[in-house]
């Protein structure tokens, strides 16, 4: 499971929204994911810069025919904030060069 968040947001905010995404993808896909939760439940959390960004990458995910889930949040002006999805060999050439979500964070203690 790939879930992207954007990195303007506060770590605590890109906490949550991970969670909003992974969540939404679960119910709304649940025979994949209880394939991915049996199989592998391996998670990867990537940042992207801000919401363009993820809204581009979304854009490029349904073109190439890859189920993604997309979480708008309410308490920021219905604004995408993060995206989930299972990934295979095609997702790939979209996520290689996105950094560990909290990587930022981490690095500027």
């Amino acid at each position: 499971m790939y879930i992207i968040v954007r990195l303007d947001l506060t770590i605590g905010q890109q906490m949550a929204q991970l969670v909003h995404a992974n969540t939404e993808y679960i119910l709304n896909n649940l025979s994949d994911s209880t394939d991915w939760y049996n199989n592998s439940n391996y998670v990867v959390c990537l940042n992207v810069k801000d919401e363009e960004q993820l809204s581009f990458l979304s854009s490029k995910l349904e073109a190439s025919g890859i189920n993604h889930s997309r979480f708008t949040e309410p308490d920021l002006n219905n604004s995408l904030t993060s995206i989930s999805f299972i990934g295979n060999s095609d997702v790939k050439k979209f996520i290689s060069s996105l950094p560990l979500a909290g990587k930022e964070a981490i690095c500027q203690k």
